[in-house]
């Protein structure tokens, strides 16, 4: 299945102007959203095994020339920028092109095989959702984590930005934006945010098939975001998450865990616990609590948490590349593994300073794997009896 996104109209939003319907979360504006959901169809692996040696991209659709802006009757728009999103905040992205194209089969002169329609849904999966009219907006998807007492789907945006945007006059795919432009965040936010997914069963696809699952996101909500800084030193505000990537749910307790990657947004990646179950949900601030940082220049990752072992509960973290940025010509030679750190790390910054321009003893490299525990089992709240 691919996700077709149409905003949705709710109370208590903020309104940038008369299109657009924004959720406020801790100062900042994000799109919500109700989903449908397209079936891509069937299909088997030997099947697509047997098409890939012999199936071509123009065997699958044909390419036609946009005039002034547009495509020709009969042909579907696509904003291709050469990378699986269509634009990004960078500026060192190849600018976004219209694509017009046909789904066709070259070899059957005709798009009514049943056969060249899984192909084309497994080996162009993206083009071809989008040629059903899904959406193919979202950006810097990252983690998700489940939370099986609300029935809800957290997914991390590390930015929320890119295809994320309006389409604006002077755009590549200005005249299709009503086909093609189906999220239209209100502003870019570099430092990313974490939607809510609520999950229901017995749902229905877009030609009003039974889904066959228990676990079908309905709508996509913001439910924490990143916000900006203005201070000169850092671009997010290290009160709140900035390049949110990993997640993991504890349940019971109602805590979501957030890892950064943040990549230079500020120097130091974190771990924050989000207490979805607040009772004052107007002030996201008071959910958030920091319970870690890791080294200059590594993200936070592979956040997981062990309910029960031998009594006791343990939250796993690894701060990955640690100083990789400082030390980027070493990288190649990083590995995984439990590591200490030289007794100079403990001194003073001037230390370090001088330290890090010196070769990295190969005892020191690597990622650093820890825990937050022992938690004695008896001291959490209880789990749900369907907790994972």
């Amino acid at each position: 299945y691919a996700a077709r996104w149409s905003t949705e109209t709710r109370g208590n939003v903020t309104s940038t102007n008369a299109n657009r319907n924004a959720h406020t979360v801790n100062n900042q504006t994000g799109d919500s959203g109700r989903l449908q959901w397209i079936s891509l169809g069937h299909a088997r692996s030997s099947e697509i095994d047997a098409a890939l040696d012999q199936t071509r991209f123009t065997d699958l659709f044909k390419l036609e020339p946009v005039t002034d802006g547009r495509c020709p009757t009969g042909s579907r728009p696509f904003l291709n920028a050469n990378i699986i999103n269509t634009r990004y905040w960078r500026t060192d992205v190849p600018s976004v092109e219209l694509e017009c194209l046909r789904l066709f089969d070259v070899r059957m002169k005709s798009v009514d095989s049943a056969h060249f329609r899984r192909v084309a849904s497994r080996l162009e999966s993206r083009r071809y959702a989008a040629h059903l009219g899904a959406t193919i907006d979202f950006h810097k998807m990252e983690g998700i984590a489940h939370d099986n007492r609300h029935e809800k789907l957290y997914v991390a945006f590390a930015s929320l930005s890119g295809g994320m945007l309006p389409i604006n006059a002077g755009d590549a795919g200005y005249h299709h934006r009503d086909e093609i432009d189906h999220i239209r965040l209100p502003q870019a936010q570099r430092c990313g945010g974490i939607y809510a997914l609520q999950l229901k069963a017995d749902q229905t696809d877009s030609d009003g098939r039974p889904m066959d699952s228990a676990y079908v996101a309905v709508n996509m909500r913001p439910e924490l975001l990143g916000r900006s800084s203005a201070n000169g030193v850092n671009d997010c505000d290290p009160n709140t998450i900035a390049g949110p990537d990993n997640l993991t749910f504890i349940p019971g307790a109602d805590l979501l865990i957030v890892a950064e990657d943040n990549d230079d947004i500020f120097r130091n990646d974190m771990v924050w616990t989000y207490r979805v179950s607040d009772p004052k949900p107007e002030s996201a601030e008071r959910k958030l609590t920091r319970i870690a940082s890791v080294p200059y220049g590594a993200e936070a990752t592979s956040t997981y948490f062990y309910d029960n072992y031998h009594g006791y509960a343990y939250l796993m973290v690894v701060a990955q590349k640690p100083y990789g940025k400082t030390l980027s010509r070493y990288a190649d030679r990083m590995r995984t593994g439990a590591v200490q750190f030289p007794p100079q790390l403990r001194g003073e910054y001037r230390e370090l300073y001088e330290l890090l321009q010196k070769p990295i003893p190969e005892e020191y490299k690597g990622a650093i794997i820890g825990t937050i525990g022992p938690i004695p089992v008896a001291s959490l709240p209880a789990m749900p009896e369907d907790a994972p």
